[in-house]
């Protein structure tokens, strides 16, 4: 086989460009061919990996990759046939006059796109088939499950609401919006609720009216609020009763029309058939407008459809097996797109019930899990760190748990590695997404993998670009395992924002046959890349990267290794400028564990721990500050510009 390998690699040189590129994938398979034989496998395995794709240029034939696998085949040459020895050379200069025609004719032409699709089971069929709006599917699993089973029920109150009972309150809340507030189909509502057992009951009534959703942060000022309700187009509100006295005189929330939670639903005249949303929506239609989080800029509404929200419902259960007898932990807000869609509609879909926190303790959370014998805990990096340091732990029963996932930001590994004996029967996983993807992505729940977000969701594709002025389009694809901007399409990709700008910022058409299938390509502004298992790792965003010396280092690198110091409990890194010969510096804020004591003689130690696990790059020459609390999301979400902002304050105070 080697022989013949080598013979065609050393014949196959002369051949135009086009043969050429017909002749990619061949050649990176005898690449692996060889180097298997030669103990190369490492090496070549990504090599072969893209050729399976047909995606593997010449141009992306790199020097140690052309070096390695001559060296291999001159190594079996000589435990082999004399003549493969000869054949080893000629075949290098072979692929050396190759690979210079092909760098040629790359830069007239595209660069070749390196597109890695999920190997999950499709819902195209399901999606088809559930033709009717995301409301329409949602009553129809509410009524199809038994009526005395409990939905959601308050972890403080003990309030309850049971599947019976959703379609009637429902009914009556649409009633009162209807009738004494004026809403009506394509009107767009703000929904201002902590998670209590009836916010379902308040979503779906604005959806029953054919009416759009526009959820609101929960620490919202009222000042946020009005922007939001005047870039959306809002003119009412409905609000919790909790933020009542926040928004009772409030100036800027005076214009909306505001209903609150506990409005009087009796005697209120039933909605016109008329006038209640068709079960058969526009899988286009815009149905709910979430606002990005703004750790980039400011927020931006997003528009999700019927279509994304059904197809990322789907996507979720593929990944994970809910069931009627599970029990989740609703302690990420509903007003954040992970816990919209996979937590509320994924549990209510299936039939479970959902504990729901008005706010989060992380005690009281501890105690519900063995209270109510949770079987899912849906979290974020700052709850895993909450479990992997706080002392009650590994005090409570924690056998009921079989799945833990944590989302919304990276979950470092060493974190995941200390929570995995504190809950012996679950796996622990992450997901990736964004409000923007409805949010799943990717997903995995398997236990050992370390420092990834998983694999493809159903239907999805991706690609790891990077800037290339070389390129037609200013881009170009890298191979697996290399590291750039992920960008990705699928059925659970938003329509757009509402600003038309915004749009054509992110989503980037494409003219190849999935086109019209998965729709354009979406830029997700984070930084990562796929390893040889297609798990994927989220390295940092776009625009937070530090870029020391003309080296990029990434934030949520340094932050992960710091948690693993004991006297950490929280942490967050910026850069600060430090001249034109450094550009940048990285600096830790830090929160301490309670018991340690701020000193000089800590900040060494912090930089010292990160100096014996990090490149000096990486190093935290900007110092250690030590620090009350983290500035984060509702979501759980670092703040890095609220503490750049800090930073930048504190400088221009000094210059003073």
């Amino acid at each position: 086989v080697t022989v013949s390998v080598l013979y065609w690699l050393l014949v196959s040189g002369g051949c135009s460009p086009t043969q050429h590129h017909r002749l990619v994938s061949h050649r990176a398979l005898a690449f692996r061919l060889i180097c298997q034989q030669a103990a190369f496998d490492t090496a070549a395995s990504d090599c072969a990996s893209s050729s399976r794709r047909g995606t593997l240029a010449a141009a992306s034939v790199t020097p140690m990759m052309r070096s390695v696998s001559c060296i291999a085949a001159s190594r079996v040459a000589q435990t082999t046939l004399k003549l493969a020895a000869t054949a080893a050379p000629l075949a290098a200069q072979r692929f050396a006059a190759m690979d210079s025609a092909g760098s040629k004719s790359a830069d007239m032409q595209q660069h070749p796109r390196v597109i890695l699709t999920s190997e999950r089971e499709s819902i195209a069929p399901d999606l088809l088939r559930y033709e009717a709006s995301f409301h329409h599917l949602m009553m129809r699993d509410v009524a199809r499950h038994p009526a005395d089973k409990v939905a959601f029920k308050c972890a403080a109150s003990g309030q309850t609401v049971k599947y019976g009972e959703i379609a009637g309150l429902v009914r009556r809340y649409a009633n009162v919006l209807y009738h004494k507030y004026g809403v009506r189909s394509g009107d767009r509502v703000l929904l201002m609720c902590p998670n209590t057992p009836t916010y379902v009951a308040y979503f779906h009534a604005i959806l029953s009216l054919g009416a759009v959703v526009s959820p609101v942060n929960s620490l919202a000022t009222p000042s946020e609020i009005a922007r939001q309700a005047r870039i959306a187009g809002a003119t009412v509100l409905f609000a919790h009763d909790a933020f009542k006295p926040a928004l009772q005189g409030s100036v800027e929330v005076e214009p909306l029309k505001v209903c609150y939670a506990s409005v009087n639903t009796d005697g209120v005249d039933p909605v016109p058939e008329s006038a209640l949303a068709p079960e058969f929506a526009g899988p286009q239609d815009t149905i709910v407008l979430p606002f990005s989080s703004g750790t980039t800029g400011l927020p931006k509404g997003v528009q999700l459809t019927n279509r994304n929200l059904v197809a990322n419902l789907l996507q979720t259960q593929v990944c994970c097996e809910f069931g009627e007898d599970d029990v989740m932990l609703a302690v990420l807000p509903y007003f954040h797109i992970y816990g919209l869609t996979v937590k509320l509609h994924g549990i209510l879909h299936e039939g479970g019930t959902q504990i729901t926190f008005p706010k989060f303790d992380m005690e009281s959370y501890l105690d519900a899990i063995q209270r109510e014998k949770a079987t899912h805990c849906f979290v974020a990096p700052p709850i895993m760190v909450g479990f992997a340091k706080h002392p009650k732990t590994k005090l409570i029963d924690t056998n009921s748990v079989r799945t833990i996932m944590c989302g919304a930001a990276p979950l470092g590994a060493d974190v995941q590695r200390m929570c995995e004996p504190l809950f012996k029967h679950a796996s622990i996983g992450q997901g990736y997404g964004l409000t923007e993807t409805s949010p799943v992505l990717t997903i995995t729940l398997e236990n050992g993998v370390y420092g990834r977000a998983g694999t493809l969701a159903s239907d999805t594709e991706a690609r790891i670009v990077v800037e290339d002025s070389t390129a037609a389009d200013g881009f170009r694809d890298v191979l697996q395992g290399e590291e750039g901007e992920l960008w990705v399409r699928g059925p659970q990709v938003m329509k757009g924002y509402l600003e038309a700008a915004d749009t054509a910022q992110v989503l980037v058409a494409d003219d190849d046959e999935n086109a019209a299938k998965l729709g354009p390509w979406f830029r997700t502004g984070d930084i990562g890349f796929f390893d040889s298992l297609k798990q994927l790792a989220i390295t940092d965003r776009l625009k937070e990267l530090i870029k020391y010396k003309g080296s990029q280092v990434a934030p949520a690198e340094l932050e992960a290794l710091l948690l693993t110091h004991e006297a950490v409990a929280d942490a967050i890194v910026v850069g600060i400028p430090a001249g034109d010969d450094c550009g940048e510096v990285p600096r830790a804020h830090v929160v301490l564990q309670a018991g340690a004591t701020p000193s000089p003689e800590l900040a060494n130690a912090i930089k010292e721990h990160i100096k014996s696990r990090a490149a000096p790059t990486k190093w935290l020459r900007g110092g250690v500050k030590f620090v009350d609390a983290i500035p984060k999301t509702a979501s759980g979400k670092l703040l890095r510009r609220v503490v750049r902002e800090q930073e930048r304050q504190a400088a221009r105070k000094a210059e003073e």
